[in-house]
This record gives C-alpha cells, structure tokens and sequence, in this order.
C-alpha cells in the first residue's frame, strides 16, 4: 500500500473539477464547540434571566438568587438569596438592576468589594407597596419594571422613581427593543409611548416570549404557542413561514439574532434551532451534540460573539459564530481523522482513516462497502476511482457496487485528458484507460524511477524537484508514453534545500516551499524568486513545511500549526494567532470545500474553517484583581472581593478605596481573572509591582501572585491577561500601603515606659490562664472517659451483633450441606453408569475402597502397563498409596480427599517389559451420603509422544534464548556506559518480544527500548529484526536524530517483512512501539523520540510524562512515508529518564483482580525516584511481584531507568 506521499497529493485531482463544484455548493457548517459548566451552584441551576455586567462578568437570576460568574468562580450575590429574584437588567452597561417579589434594587459593592444586593424601596416609600413584579426591563433613560397593575420607571441619574396605576388593567408581561416599550394588556399587544398606549393586535390566549429583529432591524414577536408575527401595515403580520413549519409545535422559550444575522430559537425539546437571515434553517444543537440539556430556557449573545445558554438545567456557552467548527464524533466521524473530500453528484464523499463516509443533513455516515483506508481518490464518469490496501478500485456511488480493476498502488492518480490518467506507484509512472471496460495500465519507461518529489499539471506535465537545488519540467508526448521535452531551473540557493521540501503547481506556476524558504516562479518559463515574507514564516516550522493556496491566500502548515499569509505585501495580511486556537488539534491536509470554506483534517475528524467570519482574537477583553487577600501566619482574610460600584450600583473602572494594611499583615495575595471566556485553560498573566518588581514577571497560567514580608511604603499591582490567540488585555492595578511596624511609632515608644508597670499584671494574668487551663484538661480527660464507657459499650453491642450473624450462617451452612448431599448422591449414580464404559476405555482404569486397597482394574491397564492385576499385585502389593513411585502422591490423595475434587498429576513409570512411559493420572474420589470416602478411581493415560515433542520444542527455544542474550546489551557494557542505571527484564515465555539496545558513537549515546508485536517466539524474531536495523543504521549512517532513525527503522521493517510479498492483504501487520534516545555529551543535549509509546523524565519540576507519535514502527502504516519527531531537553535540565515496555502497566493482579494501570505505574515511579538505581530496581521487582500475586504474567516486562544527572 502506498501511503508514504498521500498526504501531499490529497489536493491535485479537486482543480479538475473545481470550477462546476463551487457553484453547486451549499456552506459546510459542522458544530460549534460547547463548553458545559460544571459547578455544584450550576448542576442544577434553571436561570429564565441572564446578562453581561459592565465589567463582563455573566450574571444569571433564578428562584435561588443572582449568581455571577467571573471565568473562575460561581458564586451568588450577597442577599440575592432570600428575595425571590424574578429578573435582572443591564442598565446603560453601568449596573446590573434586580427584580423581587417584594421589592426592586440593584447589585452593589460593599466597602470590602464584596458584590451584594442593594435595595431600593427604602427611596420609594410613596409609592410602597412594591409587590409581584411581574418583569423587568431598561431604556437608554430609565429601569422598568411591572406589577399586574402598575408600571414604574425609574431613572438612575436622577435618583427618581415614576409611579402609573391602571386599576382596570393586567400586564402579563414587558419587553423593550430598539429603545422600544411593549407589554401585553388586557389579551393585547401594545407600544408604550408618553404614557400612551398603541395597539399593535389582539394575542388572546397568547403569551409573548421574546422579542428579536430582522436583517432590517424591524421587531420580530414570538409567542407561545408558538407563532412568529411581525406589525406591518397597522396590523400583526405573520413573520416567516419557513421557520414557523421547520419548529412545529414546539415550544419557542426565547429568540436571538447573532451579529451574522443568523437566527437562533432556544425550544422546550430540542434544543437550539439555527436558521441564516433567508430563514432556511441550518442546524440543530441539542444534547447530541453536546449540549448539557435539551430544554433551553433562555439564549443571550455575549459581547465577544459566544451564545450563553441557560438550561434546564445548567449553563453552557456555545462558539456558534466562530471561524471554526467541527465534525468530530458528535457529527458521526467514530474519532477517525480526515484524509480527502470529494464531491459527486450534489453528495459530499469524505475520507477518514477508517473508511469513507457520505454526508446526510449535516452528519457522516459510513458506506458499509468502504470500511478501509482509501487514498487518492478521483472522479471519473459515473465512478470513484480509488487506491485500497489491495490495490485499486472503483465505487460506483449510485449502485453502491465495489469493483477492484488493479493490483496496481496508486499513490496519485492525475486525469490528462477525457479517458487517460497518470498513475505514480512505487516511484513508477504508469498510463492508465479504460479498453471496453477494462481497465490497461502501461508502464512509462522515460520518466525515471528516481522521481520522488514531484507534481503534475493536469495538461500532462510534471514538475520533479531534485538535489535540493534544481527543478525539472518534463513535457510528455500525446500518448504520455515518451518525453517531447525537458526544461530545468535552479533555485536561487548556493548550497540547496536541505530539509524536506514540497513542490506545488498553481496557474501554470511552480512553487516550492521549505523551512529554508519559499520560491516561486513568476511567469510559464521565468526564472524562480524567493518570496521574502513567505519564507519568513516557513521558517517558524520545525522539520518540514507544507502549503496550500486558496483564494490568493497561502496556507503554510504542518500537523504543529498553521499561518495563513495573504498574496499581499505587509505583515498585515498575515493571519497566524487565530490558528492557535486548534494548533493541538491538528493533521498535516487542508482542503478547499467551496464557498469560502476550508477544511482542515485534525486528530478526530475535520475541522470546517470560515476565513471571513470574525474571531475571538478580534475582541477585546480586560484582565481584573478579583480577590486580595492577607496570607501572613496569623491571619487570611479577604480586604477586597473584586467587585467595583457607585452607591447606586454603576461600575466603576478606577479603585475607590486605598486599604492602609499593618506592618503585621504584610504578605498579600492577589487572585486575577479575565472575562476572555473562550478556551481559559490557555489564559496567561503577567504582573508587575510597582516599587518591588524590577520588570513585568513572565506569562503564566497561574491566575495568582503572592507576595510576603512587604517592606513599608506605597505599592501599584498592576496586572494583565494574553487570551488563546496572544491578544493582551487592558491592564487593571490596585493600590496599597503597607504602615512601618509598631517598634517603630511613636506609641510604641509610650509602650516602653509603662511595659514595667503592667509587668505583675501580666504574671497574675499568666498564672490564671495557667490554671483555666488545668481546669479544661481535668474536663476533657473526664469527656475522655465517658467516650471511652461509650465506646465500649458500643464494641459489646457489635460483638452481640456478630455472634447473631454468625448463627445465622450457621444455618446457612447447614442447607448447603444438605444440598450437597443430594448432588453426592446423584453423582454416585451417574458414576456406576459410566462403569461400563471405563471397562472398554484405553486407558487405565483403577478403583480402589477407602483405604487405598485395588479391587478392581480394566482392560486398559493391561494394555498400558503390560501387567495383569493379579500380577501387579504380586509385585508391587495391593495398596495403590503404598506402591505409586510419585513422590507427591501421598499430598496429592490428601488434597483430593480435602477439597473432595478430582486431581490431575503426571509421572514416570516402568511397564512390564521395563520401559520407561509418562503417564497422566487423574484421581477422583467417591463419597457416601455422609460425606465419608467409600472408593477412589485412578485413570491413567500415555503420554510419552506428547512429553517428547514437549523436550525437543524446549530445547529449541532454550537455545533461542541464548542467542537473544547474546545480542541485548552486556550489563557490563551498560554499567561502563551508564554506572547509575537499572535494567528490568522479565520475559514471559522464554524467550521475549521486548528488548532494549545500547550503541556508543563518537560523542553520542543512543538507547532504545521496543516491544515488538506479540511475545515468546513470534515477538522474538522480531526483536532480533530490530536489534540488527539500529545497529546497522546508526553504525552505517552518520551521526542523527532518533526521529530519523525511526524513520529509517520503519523502512528497515518494512523492507525486510514485505519486500517479497505482491498482494497487500498477505501483508503481516506486524511492527514494535519503540523509544529511541541520544545523548549528545558534546552539545549537553538530549533528544527523545517515541513510536506510539510515551516515556517519563525527572527534572526538578518533578516526574514528567510526554507522549510520542501516534505511530509504530512497521506495521500497518509501514509503507507510509510518516515523519517522526524529536523532544529535546538540556541535559543539565534532566536527572533520570525512564523508558519501558506495556507489559509492567498492562499486568493483572492486586486484589481487584485488574491492571496496574498507568497512574498506578507513575506513582511507582514518583515515590521511588529519590532513590538510587540499585534501589529503584529492588523496589520495582517487589512491586510487581507483589501485585502479580498468583496471577498469570500477560506479557513481557521491560524497564529501563538511567540517571543522567544527581
């Protein structure tokens, strides 16, 4: 199977069909990401209200209070809890307004910066009673708020509170829009405006929901039962037929336009329902994907485009409007990573690692019939052409019909005209055509094999990049058999390209790109140029770097990162923050879907990316001082909680007050936070303390800072926050001062005159503290007592207790003896009938009484022993424990008749004519009713064949095991290499899969440890395949990187496993995980690569875990050209590194009965890695001895632990 260049093909054949595909084309939409709140305040939390503060922070009002969120913490506001919250509002974005049954205030700061609710009747007392406040809403000029009979306006400037009484009159409910006052009264709809009312229509036996606008900022009326009305022409008017049929008859609970002009319906069943401005609809959110719950109570859209949605219950945010969204598992991708699109007849065909999958109503669904990994795949007629692990196939879509036409592994596959296609294949160009329905290929002799790093241009040229300096374009004849002719250029480099470069071909233009730069050609035939502000940015990569053009934009990638650079001059046009969001998701394959939408292949599926939509980086945010708190010895205690108001509630950006802290209390702590909400695990924090710090401290994680033992003087904390995209935050500051010590006042010195004045009194005072002190111990060795008595006594009632349950199982017992009575019984029966067919058996059959005395023997006996009984009898005597020569026969009858079960032994014995056999015994007792022995039954069987090929198949492997000693690593050759270091090994058969293997050349040490497909014989092949590729690669090569070396490995394996086989499916899948690493004493680094293995190093930070790549060496993907990657450490930064096998981790055993398990293994690790190897060693042997207890070991076991620094 040709995998090795699939990944830098998967683009060529779309050009083809480019144009028609775009124009058929609907926008691909994938899921948003959904972040689940999980806090014991929100588990159950069912919130009707929410709002954005002033400050950002997410507020949400429930029965239960007004609970805030700061991106840290949930907590509710003071006094909220009592009041039976009915709605909040933000007001002007100055304060956050709160309505109660019995009352109305807002939510202010208390002298501490605690946020607690503030009320406000006491400033209306004429117009007291304020009860049953139906809602609450605000207008640019005032707070309002209903009763089912009144209506109050209160202006926050003013400080005034305006009272309208409708005696006759019900207002069910208030909304405002566009500065805009509607309420429902009296079964209408109406428009509040000077006191008046408009009325917009009748909505009897109706309830208005919500209120949202159109594309034309027009008021859209949501009632329920749901319907959609918009007032038009002096009357209500019904809305959008579209999206009223797609809801049905559920519940609409609230409404939202987002700042793309999508609509998005929060329902009582399904969830959220997005529909674009046409009112078609898009998709649903609901618990399958990924939503907490599906009855949405309430949809809010924060200031940095996320949707809040409070559930029922919890709260989730949801990133509906960013520039990317997913197909992973909720979408039907089973976790599997995206390889190619395609697009045939108006269906979207994705390929993923582990088949290939069509798309129905946004999801994937698998087509039974391609349940593998398919690659290259092409158009063509009514047909998919594709390469399989057997070789080439054609699907035809419409029949779902699966046809394998070659043998043939396509690794690309290029159409050059209407019926004709390029193949490469095992660095082989070959012509490709249907001859009436069969499918020719021919071999293209002119091209040379050497060819690995090229492109095609659709009009049969081909572009081949050679000697890291030269690029050739070879132009082939009509029948793509021959070369007409030959064109080269040479890049502007003096030494050429050495890391791996990939050659494009765009508009009849070469491109090549490289971490060293980016060329490109200018024109048909011009010379090449390098681009300057392309090959800055390739430069950021590591090994390699790869790149994509779409829509005169570049994407530079690899499966670390991806930039995106516009075809324009300026760093401007560069894009590369935005793509950390995803960086860690990421596979080295984008593609072009249309539409201004672009794919990007991740780790579980596929990413759908919109360039022009707008994201998180674009948003501002600020960073605050959420808490201060005193952390001296004697004292923690909060001087400010974060939260910054007026008198009347309105936010106030700047500190009000300047805390004087003592001298005593002059260590502080400083708790940050953001209201930055997308991925805050990535939130970083950078401080600076004016009059201490001599600069701004590095970016963090940590979202604390602490300071002890201040000396006196004035401080300014200053503090601020870089969100996932490296956007830093306005900076927020907190003033202090912290007083001299009291020795240090004038008091103090008072202090001293007078210090001998109450010298006596504090002596009494001291004496008499001493006996209160005596007094409570006397009280509390007399509580003692009586706890004891207590416990006592309790210890009897449990002893009672025991002996009643014990006589319960007593009886218990009893039954169960009775029953076994009954099976003896049964038992006995059904072995007098089996006597007859023991008498004709060939085996030995023997019964004796309950002393051990024959009294009976088969025919098979004879045949065995070559003895009559009576002859037997006269020879070695009548008693069969007395005669057997089985040294453990005697324990063996005793544990047969203990446990009251047939036991199997073996033994040797000497027939009549003194021949020497193996014999299998089994040794069954008979009991009575009573239990008691009353005969005992010997079977024996010849086993002689089976013990020899048993001996001859041991010796075999015995001496296998001695020529895999002799290729592993001496332990004097380890010692010489590494004095402080341990080896664990402990094969589970005699010989093992696991080895490890050490090599010194010049200045660097390479060790590496593998575990090799399967264990005992097979594994050790293996291993021994292995241990002779690293030798000879790092013996042969020159000095390298232990991921080349992997990949060189891989190569190894796969050429010596595969080489001679034609057809892929005989291919064994057979390969190691394995970690390679190399000291370089020289440059005092340390390089580490892994093979779908992890390994731990101790620094001192402590024990740190890091993970490899995801592939094996060999194997499966062993024909693939897969790149590993190194992990490189000072070698000063490391004291120990550990590398191992699974077989210590995979082990059962322990009480349970289960695996070690990998956190079990680390804290091995973590509690013995103080310790000197020797010790190490003794302490991991006797874990796993003692924790493998009597199971069986599973697999080898291999652990490799060196110190590299004290």
């Amino acid at each position: 199977m040709l995998l090795h260049s699939y990944r830098r093909n998967l683009v060529l054949c779309f050009l083809v069909f480019f144009v028609t595909l775009i124009s058929a084309q609907e926008r691909l939409t994938g899921l948003p990401f959904i972040e689940n709140y999980e806090d014991e305040l929100v588990d159950d939390l069912v919130a009707p209200g929410s709002v954005q503060g002033p400050n950002g922070y997410m507020f949400f009002s429930s029965s239960n209070g007004v609970l805030k969120f700061n991106g840290n913490t949930w907590e509710y506001a003071r006094g909220t809890d009592t009041i039976g919250v009915t709605g909040i509002c933000n007001y002007n974005n100055k304060a956050i307004y709160v309505a109660a049954k019995k009352g109305f205030g807002v939510l202010k700061s208390d002298s501490l910066g605690c946020l607690q609710y503030k009320s406000l009747n006491h400033i209306f007392q004429d117009t007291l009673p304020i009860e049953n406040i139906v809602s609450i809403a605000a207008i640019d000029t005032a707070v309002i708020f209903v009763t089912q009979k009144e209506l109050f306006f209160y202006y926050p400037e003013d400080v005034i509170l305006r009272k309208l009484s409708y005696p006759n009159t019900r207002f069910k409910g208030l909304k405002t829009s566009n500065n805009r006052i509607f309420l429902e009264m009296n079964d209408l709809l109406v428009e509040m405006k000077s006191d008046t009312f408009d009325v917009l229509g009748e909505v009897k036996n109706s309830t208005l929901f919500s209120i949202h606008t159109d594309a034309n900022n027009r008021e859209v009326f949501v009632f329920y039962p749901f319907s959609m009305h918009q007032y038009a022409d002096g009357k209500l008017q019904k809305w959008n037929d579209r999206i009223e049929e797609k809801i049905g008859n559920d519940v609409v609970l609230s409404t939202l336009r987002l700042k793309n002009d999508h609509y998005l319906f929060s329902t009582y069943s399904r969830g959220i329902l997005e529909f674009d401005k046409n009112g078609d609809f898009l998709r649903k959110i609901s618990t399958n994907e990924g939503l907490g719950s599906s009855i949405v109570v309430r949809i809010f859209e924060d200031k940095g485009g996320s949707v809040w949605a409070n559930l029922a219950p919890g709260v989730c945010r949801i990133e509906i409007q960013s520039p990317f969204q997913y197909y992973d598992d909720r979408s039907g991708t089973n976790n599997s990573t995206f390889n190619w699109y395609r697009r045939y007849n108006d269906v979207d065909y994705f390929g993923l690692f582990d088949g290939v999958y069509e798309r129905k109503e946004g999801r994937l669904y698998k087509i039974d019939k391609l349940e593998d990994l398919y690659t290259s795949p092409f158009v063509f007629g009514y047909s998919f052409l594709m390469n399989s692990n057997g070789g080439m196939i054609q699907y035809f879509p419409e029949s779902n019909e699966l046809k394998r036409i070659s043998k043939l592994q396509a690794a690309t596959i290029i159409p050059v005209s209407k019926d004709t296609l390029i193949i490469h294949s095992y660095n082989k160009f070959y012509r490709a055509y249907f001859n009436k329905g069969k499918f020719e290929t021919e071999f293209i002799s002119a091209l040379s094999d050497s060819i690995k790093n090229y492109e095609l241009f659709n009009n049969g040229s081909l572009i081949a990049f050679r000697n890291g300096k030269e690029i050739y374009r070879y132009y082939l004849s009509k029948n793509y058999l021959d070369i007409d002719s030959l064109i080269s250029f040479k890049l502007p480099v003096e030494e050429g390209i050495e890391s791996k470069a990939s050659v494009i071909a765009l508009n009849n233009s070469i491109k090549v790109s490289s971490i060293e730069g980016f060329y490109e050609q200018k024109s048909y035939d011009g010379s090449f140029q390098k681009n300057e502000l392309l090959s800055e940015y390739c430069s950021l990569f590591e090994r390699f770097v790869k790149i994509r053009e779409y829509d005169s934009i570049y994407y530079l990638f690899d499966n670390k990162k991806i930039i995106a650079v516009s075809d324009k001059s300026g760093k401007d046009s560069v894009i590369q923050n935005r793509f950390r969001k995803i960086n860690d998701q990421l596979m080295d394959a984008t593609h072009y879907y249309g539409l201004d939408t672009i794919l990007i292949s991740s780790k579980d599926g596929f990413i759908v990316y919109n360039p022009g939509a707008v994201g998180g980086e674009q948003y501002g945010f600020n960073c605050y001082i959420d808490k201060v708190s005193i952390s001296s010895k004697n004292l923690d205690s909060v001087i400010f909680a974060g939260a910054r108001t007026g008198s009347m509630g309105s936010y106030i950006a700047e500190q009000v007050i300047l805390p004087v802290i003592d001298y005593d209390h002059n260590s502080l702590k400083f708790y940050f936070t953001s209201n930055f909400y997308e991925n805050r695990e990535s939130i970083e924090f950078s401080s600076y303390l004016e009059n201490y710090d001599a600069d701004w401290s590095a970016w963090s994680g940590v979202g604390f800072r602490e300071y002890t033992n201040f000396p006196e003087g004035d401080y300014i904390l200053k503090v601020r926050s870089r969100n996932i995209y490296h956007t830093i935050s306005s900076v927020d500051s907190y003033h202090f001062t912290i007083l001299p010590p009291w020795y240090r006042t004038l008091w103090a010195y008072i202090l001293y005159l007078i210090t001998a004045g109450i010298f006596v009194f504090i002596i009494v005072k001291l004496n008499t503290r001493r006996l209160e002190k005596q007094k409570k111990a006397l009280e509390k060795i007399g509580k003692q007592r009586t706890a004891e008595v207590v416990k006592q006594k309790e210890e009897i009632q449990e002893q009672a207790n025991e002996l009643e349950y014990k006589n319960v199982e007593l009886q218990q017992q009893k039954e169960e003896i009775l029953a076994q009575t009954e099976q003896l019984e049964l038992a006995n029966t059904e072995l007098e009938k089996l006597s007859i067919v023991a008498q004709e058996t060939d085996n030995s059959v023997i019964i004796t009484d309950e002393n051990g005395i024959i009294e009976w023997a088969n025919a098979g006996f004879t045949k065995l022993y070559g003895y009559s009984i009576e002859e037997f009898k006269m020879k070695y005597g009548e008693n069969l424990i007395a005669v057997s020569n089985f040294e453990s026969f005697h324990s063996i009858f005793i544990e047969c008749i203990d446990k009251k079960e047939s036991i199997t032994y073996e033994s040797q014995m000497h027939t009549k004519d003194d021949a020497m056999i193996w014999t299998q015994t089994t040794l069954t007792p008979i009991f009575d009713i009573d239990g008691n022995l009353k005969k005992l039954i010997a079977v024996d069987s010849d086993i002689t064949k089976v013990k020899h090929v048993q001996e001859e198949i041991t010796n075999s492997i015995n001496y296998a095991r001695v020529i895999q000693d002799a290729i592993l690593p001496s332990d004097k050759f380890i010692r010489e290499v590494f004095p402080e270091s341990f080896v664990f090994y402990k094969p589970k058969d005699i010989v093992s899969g696991d080895f490890y293997w050490l090599s010194r050349k010049e200045n660097k040490i390479y060790i590496a440890v593998a575990d090799c497909t399967g264990h005992g014989v097979p594994g050790a092949f293996m291993s021994m395949i292995g241990n002779t590729l690293l030798n000879d690669i790092v013996t042969k090569d020159e000095a390298m990187s232990p991921a080349l070396v992997l990949e060189k490995l891989n190569k190894g394996v796969e050429y010596a496993l595969n080489r001679n086989v034609e057809d892929v499916f005989e291919r064994k899948q057979d390969g190691m995980d394995i970690t390679v690493c190399c000291i370089d004493q020289m440059e005092k680094k340390l390089k580490i690569a892994c093979a779908n293995h992890f390994f731990y190093v101790k620094t001192d930070k402590g024990l740190e875990k890091h993970s490899g790549d995801i592939y094996s060496v060999g194997g499966m993907f062993g024909n693939r050209d897969i790149s590993f990657s190194d992990m490189e450490f000072d070698l000063d930064q490391v004291h120990s590194i550990y590398m191992f096998s699974d077989g210590y981790i995979d082990q059962f055993g322990g009480l349970a009965g289960e695996k070690f398990m990998t956190a079990r293994f680390e804290s091995l690790l973590q509690a013995n890695m103080h310790l000197n190897m020797d010790q190490q060693l003794k302490e991991i042997e006797r874990s796993f001895v003692q924790w493998k207890g009597e199971e069986k070991q599973l697999d080898d076991v291999l652990l490799v632990g060196i110190q590299l620094n004290k």
